[in-house]
């Protein structure tokens, strides 16, 4: 792959904060000459900065590298992809933006510019249709909720356990969904008097949480029958395979973005963390250690497809019986299964099926 140098004449860098940007112009043969200016993060402030790289720069060969394109960036990255504008994330940057330790926003941005200029991998930003995004807002929040709802449940058991003793015989033996239900109907007494009294106080304690578990499960469903209708719409190819819920296929449409970002399907099971790494060494050759890297949300819905299918999906279960012949672990087979799902759900969202 060339690098920017052959394929651009300048370089980008951009910088962004919450209200403003700085972006630096660096000229790709010639590293001393930079023209820096901040904008504002605002739709103005995109238009703008499109204006001042026409004056400084061919629209044609130029390239922008944009510094936390996911987050700050993230309108920037956004309104340059719409204009049809060469988008680099910048990433990992290689060291300080100055030698002597100063650091300013125009700094930084000279550095995004100067480092992915020698960087013959260029990775694109995600979301560049606006639905990774999307889904990603609702997925995130529906992780958060379904957290907070196990840390309520964790409190209200722990409630119960402190409980006065005839409080608690009443309640121990309920399954979770009749606890959480005779919870939420308890009703502590109102009586000034009973200010202190413990058992009052634990009910009124017991109930507000068991309230509280009941809103975090009708706003999960919420966010999970949006998921579902979202992912169906977006690739109903991918849903129709086995073990493939709205929650994974999220995490997996997430991690992919959009067809052309990850060019090959090697690259995207590598972004899974699902490719071994080899160790060879002298005498060990043919070694490898487990890939702990990557994105781990696209790891981990593939490791869920992976449970479902060994459970209820008659090839995979004959996979790794044979795995098992061989003399591999259980362990190891649910690795190279990642590996080989990475790769065809790969396929299936760069070339989906067409439907007649």
């Amino acid at each position: 792959m060339s690098i920017l140098t052959d394929l651009t004449d300048h370089v980008i860098g951009v910088d962004p904060d919450r209200d403003t940007f700085s972006a630096a112009i660096v000229h790709s043969k010639s590293l001393g000459s930079e023209i820096g200016e901040r904008f504002t993060t605002r739709a103005g402030g995109y238009t703008s900065v499109l204006e001042w790289a026409d004056t400084h720069t061919d629209a044609d060969r130029r390239a922008w590298a944009i510094e936390g394109s996911g987050t700050y960036g993230k309108g920037l990255a956004q309104a340059l992809h719409d204009a049809g504008e060469w988008v680099i994330e910048f990433s990992f940057p290689n060291g300080p933006a100055a030698p002597d330790g100063a650091k300013t926003d125009n700094l930084d941005a000279i550095r995004a510019a100067r480092e992915v200029l020698g960087r013959t991998k260029h990775a694109t930003p995600r979301n560049a249709d606006g639905d990774s995004n999307s889904l990603a807002s609702i997925l995130g929040l529906r992780e958060l909720l379904t957290k907070q709802r196990t840390q309520m449940i964790n409190h209200l058991k722990s409630l119960l356990l402190r409980a006065p003793a005839e409080l608690r015989d009443q309640l121990r033996d309920l399954t979770n969904a009749n606890l959480i239900r005779t919870c939420a109907s308890l009703r502590p007494s109102k009586d000034p008097a009973n200010l202190f009294d413990e058992t009052t106080n634990t009910k009124m304690a017991l109930r507000l949480a068991a309230k509280g578990i009941q809103t975090f499960n009708k706003q999960i469903q919420e966010l999970y029958q949006r998921l579902d209708l979202q992912t169906e719409t977006k690739a109903p190819h991918l849903r129709a395979e086995h073990g493939v819920g709205p929650c994974t296929a999220a995490a997996i449409l997430i991690a992919w973005s959009h067809k052309g970002r990850i060019p090959t399907e090697a690259k995207f099971a590598k972004l899974a963390g699902a490719c071994p790494i080899p160790i060879d060494s002298g005498a060990n050759q043919g070694q490898h250690r487990l890939n702990r890297s990557g994105d781990r949300q696209l790891n981990r819905a593939l490791h869920t497809v992976v449970l479902s299918r060994a459970r209820t999906h008659q090839e995979t279960r004959t996979y790794m019986a044979n795995k098992k012949a061989q003399g591999r672990t259980p362990r190891h087979a649910r690795r190279c299964l990642k590996r080989v799902l990475a790769r065809q759900f790969y396929r299936l969202l760069e070339n989906p099926p067409t439907t007649t």
